[in-house]
């Protein structure tokens, strides 16, 4: 009972189990943000208004515990943030509209490859020379890629929702990269809400222009709804539990945490009922997973960061 007893008294941070609960619940939100996702692109509404909300909101939350930090803010960190925002907006925009026509099993393990593209882009800005097995990583990548694409009698058909969503998964693979340059100088708070300010910003500017913020013939209940879910769980509450549990866990067994992003979105668009669970899907997706998982093997060039 003693012994027992002592592992309650320590602090939460020095219980490995905690930290890595924490992880999973974070990892989990994220899965479910795909099926968030598509319900938000049947809903007919424009995706920058998506973009604008989502943001909007999250910035708001974040905002009373940042505004020192944005005050000191100097001219280098406004440029990361406009960069780190951009960013940010056309990954969100190309996730919602490739979700319109893929499901979100597909559209999380596409999404997912980006872990095997951070080291490309990092060798290129950085003027490195990428690992031979990252080689590997991408040929079994596309070997996924072939089957989830795959139509038994009509060979390969690349889905329109699939090829978007490798926007996505490049968009990712840059701002990984810049995300981590940039916290050498920046902030962590900065880093965190100012992007998502500019994000919604751009978003409501172009939907302004675009008549996107008509909202006839959508469902606003289910998109309010999903907007609040998808501003307080995946945006604010999955990265805050990673930038508190991961100063306490080990990089690598964090990485193989965040691959079951996929399998979390995957289990829930089945058992939903938004896809029906096939040997392409599993194939495909088991193909992919073990692709990111090779990238993470002891000597990995690249960490893995915050998602918004």
């Amino acid at each position: 009972m003693k012994r027992g007893s002592d592992r309650l008294k320590k602090p939460l941070h020095e219980r490995r189990f905690a930290m890595e609960g924490l992880l999973l619940l974070g990892t989990f939100f994220w899965g479910m943000g795909y099926i968030w996702s598509k319900d938000i692109a049947a809903t007919g509404v424009d995706y920058h208004v998506f973009v604008a909300f989502r943001y909007g909101i999250a910035t708001l939350l974040l905002l009373p515990f940042c505004l020192k930090d944005i005050r000191a803010m100097n001219r280098q960190d406004l440029i990361h943030c406009l960069i780190l925002g951009l960013l940010y907006y056309f990954s969100q925009i190309t996730q919602v509209w490739g979700l319109k026509y893929t499901t979100p099993a597909n559209a999380s393990f596409i999404t997912s490859a980006y872990v095997i593209l951070v080291p490309f882009v990092s060798a290129f800005l950085m003027k490195t020379k990428p690992e031979k097995k990252l080689f590997v990583s991408i040929a079994i990548c596309v070997a996924g890629l072939y089957a989830l694409n795959f139509s038994p009698g009509e060979g390969l058909q690349i889905n329109t929702g699939n090829a978007i969503t490798l926007l996505c998964a490049l968009t990712w693979s840059i701002q990984v990269p810049y995300l981590s340059y940039a916290a050498q100088t920046t902030k962590t708070t900065v880093l965190t809400a100012v992007p998502l300010l500019f994000a919604s910003l751009l978003a409501s500017g172009v939907g302004l222009c675009t008549g996107g913020f008509r909202m006839d013939g959508v469902d606003q209940r289910t998109f309010f709804t999903v907007v609040a879910l998808m501003a307080i769980f995946p945006t604010i509450g999955s990265c805050l539990a990673q930038t508190y549990a991961q100063r306490f866990i080990d990089p690598t067994r964090a990485a193989i945490i965040y691959t079951l992003e996929s399998v979390f979105a995957c289990a829930g668009s089945v058992l939903l009922g938004y896809e029906r669970l096939t040997w392409q899907l599993l194939l495909g997706g088991g193909l992919i997973i073990f692709a990111v998982l090779l990238t993470e093997l002891p000597g990995k060039t690249h960490p893995k960061e915050d998602r918004a």
